[in-house]
């Protein structure tokens, strides 16, 4: 998943809990709640101490930095999973928004209400095992009433989208039933893994054969731990992280 999208999610993950955020181009204060300061910010003696003293506690005031920098400002958070915090607030965000429903708003040009199309979209990180590779942040969107397919990046203006049906819109049913369309978005998914993977998967299968011999020779030696676990650790494997998935009622059928 790219830097910009991490960003911006944490930051719309903030909103969402509240937060107060003067945002900038590379660097955001960050004003938590109690909630979220008692959450991700490491200060257990503190909080305790508050409560054990009937007190009000003050919540921390962070910096998001995009980048990092030298020196870094006072309780600077940076925009990168190697950061424990930002890890935190990453995992948090995909988490509490597992599922979702959002609306895209029509330019009305006469006094008709608008129709809206669903689409199923799922979106994640692609990842391969054994882990060391590149990773991919993609999404996959198959349209509820025709079937069509959509794959790739930001499929959608997902910034512009309410949270509910815009005045003068009106939802067209679903044709296609959610259970078929989970599986095949998620099949166009692991077909978008496999090209992107491609060469990895190749490199993967070379290794492996070379070991073939060994690894049949503690099958036939029936060691079947040291089997199993010599044959996983070359066992190639496409896994789709932090999945995301929702309807979204789009002006395109």
């Amino acid at each position: 998943m790219g830097k910009a999208v991490h960003w911006d999610l944490v930051h719309d993950y903030l909103t969402y809990k509240g937060v107060e955020i003067t945002k900038g181009a590379s660097q955001s204060i960050v004003h938590l709640t109690e909630e979220l300061d008692r959450k991700f910010m490491n200060r257990p003696f503190y909080w305790h101490y508050r409560d054990a003293t009937n007190q009000t506690g003050e919540p921390m005031t962070i910096t998001l930095v995009k980048d990092q920098t030298d020196p870094l400002p006072a309780h600077a958070v940076v925009a990168t999973s190697l950061h424990p915090t930002f890890k935190q607030l990453i995992d948090a965000a995909h988490k509490e928004t597992r599922w979702f429903k959002a609306y895209e708003t029509a330019g009305l040009a006469s006094s008709h209400y608008a129709p809206l199309y669903p689409w199923m979209v799922i979106q994640g990180v692609l990842a391969i095992d054994p882990p060391g590779g590149p990773s991919y942040w993609r999404e996959a969107a198959l349209s509820l009433t025709t079937g069509r397919i959509k794959t790739g990046e930001n499929l959608f203006d997902y910034h512009s989208l309410k949270g509910s049906l815009p005045d003068r819109h009106v939802t067209i049913t679903p044709v296609i039933q959610y259970e078929r369309a989970i599986q095949k978005t998620l099949s166009e998914i692991d077909a978008l893994g496999k090209e992107l993977f491609k060469n990895e998967l190749s490199q993967m299968s070379g290794r492996k054969e070379k070991l073939n011999t060994l690894i049949q020779s503690l099958s036939e030696k029936a060691d079947k731990r040291e089997h199993d676990q010599l044959s996983g650790l070359y066992e190639e494997k496409i896994r789709l992280d932090y999945p995301v998935g929702g309807i979204i009622y789009s002006t395109e059928s």
